[in-house]
């Protein structure tokens, strides 16, 4: 019981995240870009980039993390 609380909890928190995320994206001229993480300069953001940005908001969430729980949910959607 307590793996599905925590999935949840992860898939909102992920939710919330990527939705908040992707309306600030939404200002940028390159918004249209087919990646999720993008810079201001190019359509594509450097992983370790992306690692230092979650190293600073996240102890608990990593960009491994989030992959793995994305793949068992799609996995488990089928």
């Amino acid at each position: 019981m307590e793996k599905v609380k925590n999935k949840d909890i992860m898939k909102d928190k992920s939710v919330h995240a990527i939705k908040k995320y992707l309306k600030e994206r939404s200002k940028q001229s390159n918004r249209d870009s087919k990646y999720l993480f993008i810079s201001r300069k190019s359509d594509r953001v450097d992983r370790t980039v992306i690692n230092r940005i979650f190293n600073e908001y996240s102890d608990e969430i990593t960009p491994h993390t989030l992959r793995h729980f994305f793949c068992s949910y799609a996995l488990e959607a089928d």
